[in-house]
């Protein structure tokens, strides 16, 4: 029952099936893949499956106690645990909370399990505290850890883990959770999301509020411009970025999904070019070498946006240097 909540990752489902069946479930698992796809509530259901009072088979009930307090975050033997928003990576003291419990016997489920959302980036200290429980895991114990790549954590934690790799969800089935959501005026604004969604969901979802896709749509309207204005550029993501709110975590969500349209325009008009095809814009204007110097000037700044760097003065000086490149 409860993974019908789960839509595109199937195979996976089958697989965690499987392995379960055998007794064979590994003692930590890395979960990868873009944001937006549906890897947390993935673990999720399968905590719901592995503690399930009422159902002998792999599927959770959604009615008994144990799934309700799944559901509710309150399961003695299930920990969700997220990296805070305020924070650039995920805290030594959250693992060390996290391993100073695995230890502990379960106190109604079979097996304790541990899921660590939103963990790319970890200090080396805590890199350290962790790979200890990995080394040793305890007895009945299960971690989930849930990144975007497996770049972002050290090689002594990746090979400790098995590495699951979702896949981004097809833009049909996007358009059928957009609908079925009512986060969309109808097919046609689905279907338009879904092909700009990269396969995100959260993404999707983001793109059908109306500011955000108005927003998108007069940004990249600006860089086709004959020429750049640097100032007019900075100025209209940040307009974008304070209409956010006051809370600094949201700010800079809204930072890198400024970045993340300009980056996936940029990445369209280099695989053109790689096929020499001239029909994008871009490639016509600028050529590959400078649309490779726009990238690399992108990337800059997205690796700058999570280190506390005031966001107005980022945006300027990001937007300074593309027009930099462009026009040497």
């Amino acid at each position: 029952m409860s993974w019908t909540n789960v839509r595109g990752h199937e195979e996976w489902r089958k697989r965690f099936q499987h392995v379960w069946q055998r007794g064979r479930l590994a003692h930590a698992y890395l979960f990868v893949g873009p944001q937006g796809i549906g890897k947390r509530l993935f673990a999720i259901e399968l905590a719901k499956a592995l503690t399930c009072e009422a159902s002998a088979a792999f599927d959770a009930c959604d009615q008994c106690p144990a799934c309700l307090q799944v559901m509710a975050g309150t399961h003695p033997d299930v920990r969700l645990m997220s990296r805070p928003a305020e924070k650039l990576e995920f805290p030594i003291d959250l693992i060390r909370e996290v391993t100073s419990g695995l230890g502990v016997k379960p106190a109604r489920a079979p097996r304790r399990i541990v899921i660590l959302d939103d963990v790319d980036q970890m200090s080396d200290d805590a890199a350290n505290a962790f790979l200890k429980s990995l080394e040793e895991p305890p007895p009945m114990s299960l971690l989930i850890l849930i990144g975007q790549t497996t770049d972002h954590f050290f090689s002594t934690i990746v090979s400790r883990c098995q590495v699951i790799r979702f896949d981004p969800l097809p833009p049909l089935l996007i358009e059928e959770l957009l609908l079925q959501d009512k986060a969309v005026s109808g097919p046609g604004q689905a279907k338009q999301v879904s092909q700009l969604s990269g396969g995100s969901l959260g993404l999707a979802r983001q793109l059908a509020d109306p500011d955000v896709f108005a927003f998108r749509q007069e940004w990249l309207k600006m860089w086709k411009q004959p020429r750049f204005d640097s100032v007019a550029l900075a100025a209209k993501v940040n307009e974008f970025v304070e209409a956010a709110g006051s809370e600094s975590a949201v700010k800079r969500q809204r930072a890198h999904l400024a970045l993340r349209f300009l980056a996936d325009e940029l990445i369209l008009a280099l695989r053109e070019a790689a096929v020499q095809s001239s029909d994008h814009p871009w490639c016509q204007r600028w050529g590959v070498e400078v649309l490779l110097r726009l990238t690399e000037a992108l990337l800059d700044a997205e690796s700058h946006i999570d280190r506390r760097v005031q966001l107005v003065l980022l945006l300027e000086a990001f937007t300074d240097r593309l027009a930099d490149s462009a026009v040497r």
